[in-house]
């Protein structure tokens, strides 16, 4: 009974200032980059802005899209484009050492009255790959904006894998992403940036999930009071 108040509080900012509604605006902490013909992300900046938010998408939709079904030509068109950005990181980030693990995953559907249901929920679907291409950028802009300004962030490390039997590159068998985990070494979280060698970027600080990760709000609060000269 005491929680909720505050289940009932997280509940109306999930659905409200913090939901992704289309058409409404969001206050929001802005990580940017320019990403090159090459796929690297130079000129690193943050920023604190309204943003508005154009379309709500679903996964299904966007793999649709990609795959070659009609759709509203501006949204199909945004569509490829991202889906662009996203095959120039992940080649950029393979020519830079990273492995790519995407292991077949099902979700499970049981309604209370109505039938199962097993979903594709594997990583590897095109939509899904952009996404995860978006939260990597932003993290690693994060983490050079970080090292740049001196800021004592949550920044996620990870040393080479020991001895790994597969080279570099994207895996989506299962056998073959457990051949390569085996030989993953732990990740770390310090204060003090190091390179993350599975995603093979030198700096990198998890910062696109504030309302589920205490350490995204900790990152959030650095970045807010830098750009407002507070300490």
């Amino acid at each position: 009974g005491a929680l909720r108040p505050l289940a009932e509080a997280a509940n109306r900012l999930g659905r409200g200032a913090a939901s992704l509604t289309a058409g409404q605006w969001r206050p929001s902490l802005v990580f940017s980059a320019e990403v090159t013909a090459d796929g690297t992300l130079r000129a690193a900046q943050v920023a604190e802005q309204w943003i508005q938010v154009r379309w709500a998408w679903r996964y299904t939709a966007v793999d649709a899209w990609l795959g070659g079904a009609a759709g509203a030509a501006e949204q199909v068109a945004f569509a490829q484009l991202l889906a662009r950005f996203c095959q120039l990181r992940e080649r950029r980030r393979i020519a830079d050492g990273a492995w790519l693990l995407y292991k077949p995953e099902v979700d499970v559907r049981a309604p209370r009255f109505g039938a199962v249901q097993l979903l594709d929920a594997s990583q590897s679907s095109p939509a899904r790959r952009i996404v995860t291409e978006a939260m990597i950028a932003a993290g690693a802009v994060a983490g050079q904006l970080g090292r740049d300004h001196g800021l004592a962030l949550p920044y996620r490390c990870q040393p080479p894998p020991h001895r790994p039997a597969l080279a570099p590159g994207m895996y989506t068998d299962a056998a073959q992403v457990a051949v390569v985990l085996r030989s993953t070494q732990p990740s770390a979280t310090g204060t003090e940036p190091h390179g993350h060698a599975m995603m093979a970027v030198p700096h990198y600080v998890q910062v696109t999930s504030p309302l589920r990760r205490y350490a995204d709000i900790v990152a959030h609060r650095q970045f807010s009071a830098l750009l407002r000269g507070q300490r």
